[in-house]
């Protein structure tokens, strides 16, 4: 098998074990090292320099609960960040379906929604 094939198998594996961590960890602490893991092993799999869960907290703001970003090659700290939903109206309407966002190229969105390629990656 190829080392492509191998790092790719590998990296889903890693996706799957963070996926049991979660599961099996009913402790808010090792939950959350849990999901950060997962979301570090779907950024570095997917290549995405971000990656993140929301959570609706009402009909006005969501919750940036867990993240994993990769700036300059160094990862950034979890931290908790109230979205209001007025302000990115385009992100609302898709997560309050509950759709997931993905985006290949940040760029892609600057003109259509400035204010939320502003919040994402300004």
């Amino acid at each position: 098998m190829s080392n492509i094939m191998e790092d790719k198998k590998s990296s889903i594996s890693n996706i799957i074990d963070a996926l049991t961590k979660i599961e099996n960890n009913h402790l808010n602490a090792n939950r959350n090292n849990a999901i950060y893991s997962m979301l570090k092993e779907i950024g570095l799999y997917t290549k995405a320099l971000y990656v993140s869960i929301y959570e609706l907290v009402d009909s006005s703001a969501f919750e940036l609960t867990h993240q994993w970003r990769l700036f300059n090659n160094t990862e950034s700290p979890n931290h908790d960040l109230i979205l209001p939903t007025d302000g990115v109206p385009c992100i609302f309407n898709i997560l309050y379906q509950g759709e997931s966002i993905i985006l290949d190229d940040i760029e892609s969105i600057k003109d259509s929604m400035p204010t939320e390629y502003n919040f994402f990656w300004k």
